[in-house]
């Protein structure tokens, strides 16, 4: 019997609902403060056409953030990989586009995936 946790399971989800590369609908960045004083931000991504499936992904937390070479009509594939094992404080995933067309990456300390049907 393997033991799976809640982050093991979100990443699965997700990897069964990214099966392919899918045009980018939008692409939202918040920032605020929090009582500390310290700045943090969030990212939404919703992809997907009027034809398929829509992919709605947030993330909570978001750390060095680069976004490069966004225009209508760019595809993106989100991996997803766990980090936990390096140790960087309180992040849990790096993300990143496999396609080289649009760079998207950042590291972040939650998520969640949506998938909504066409």
């Amino acid at each position: 019997m393997s033991y799976w946790s809640e982050q093991d399971l979100r990443l699965e989800a997700y990897r069964i609902m990214s099966q392919g590369y899918l045009p980018v609908m939008s692409l939202t960045v918040r920032q605020f403060s929090v009582e500390s004083g310290e700045f943090l931000q969030s990212v939404e991504v919703v992809l997907g056409d009027k034809k398929s499936h829509e992919l709605q992904l947030a993330f909570a937390g978001v750390r060095d953030l680069r976004i490069a070479d966004l225009r209508p009509g760019v595809k993106c594939r989100l991996e997803i990989i766990r980090i936990e094992a390096h140790q960087l404080e309180g992040l849990r995933y790096q993300v990143h586009n496999v396609e080289q067309d649009f760079t998207l990456s950042f590291y972040c300390r939650e998520f969640n995936a949506i998938q909504t049907p066409p």
